[in-house]
């Protein structure tokens, strides 16, 4: 079975201009249990933008918005992986 992965909101806001922001962070569950949470990211749109670029449909937006955050997550649990294998290893600097 392939790890599990949420979109986690932890805030939502309004500005005085209309601005729509979202804190998440995306949370992994593993096979065995265990839970993974990512880094939080701050993601924002206009009435505008979202007009043109979601078709005024929030929910798609937020789909847009987890594709991203997943695509973070990854990229940066790849590098973590491989950086992990460096402890206490030497590598010559020329």
């Amino acid at each position: 079975m392939a790890s599990k992965y949420e979109l986690i909101t932890e805030s939502v806001n309004i500005t005085g201009n209309g601005h729509h922001e979202i804190r998440v962070f995306v949370e992994e569950t593993r096979d065995d249990g265990t839970v993974i949470r990512g880094l939080p990211d701050v993601f924002g749109i206009d009435a505008v933008a979202l007009k043109l670029k979601h078709n005024d449909d929030p929910v798609q937006w937020r789909a847009w918005v987890a594709g991203e955050m997943k695509d973070r997550y990854m990229r940066r649990a790849g590098v973590h992986s491989e950086i992990m294998k460096w402890k206490n290893k030497r590598f010559e600097i020329g």
